[in-house]
């Protein structure tokens, strides 16, 4: 494809590489939340797109993270299973998170929230 400048020729493999790369750590850390029996729900930016996508495809919107929802009993579960696929836990800036090995960046990361008991 023929983009005129300022954009580099591969720019859109590049976006595609960029949405599949969000896609990719989704289902993983979904699988390993799943095989530690770390229980767990997919919030923020990808929730969002997923219910987007049933009502109008067109519409949704890409992130470049990924939220997860889970009990704060569960986090030392949730990091034994993230690990086992390449994680490893971390808290900067207030938030808890998974960074990918090696060499991934926080706002790339797996972002952690707990819920609260009443």
């Amino acid at each position: 494809m023929n983009l005129s400048a300022p954009w580099p020729a591969d720019i859109l493999e590049r976006m595609a590489r960029a949405l599949g790369e969000v896609q990719q750590r989704l289902h993983r850390a979904a699988h390993a939340l799943e095989a530690g029996n770390v229980p767990y729900a997919i919030i923020g930016g990808n929730a969002a797109a997923a219910w987007v996508a049933k009502v109008d495809a067109g519409a949704v919107r890409t992130t470049r993270d990924v939220n997860v929802l889970i009990r704060r009993d569960d986090l030392e579960a949730a990091k034994r299973a993230m690990g086992v696929v390449g994680f490893d836990f971390a808290f900067t800036n207030g938030v808890h998170l998974f960074i990918e090995r090696p060499g991934g960046k926080p706002s790339e990361g797996v972002h952690l929230l707990c819920a609260v008991k009443k």
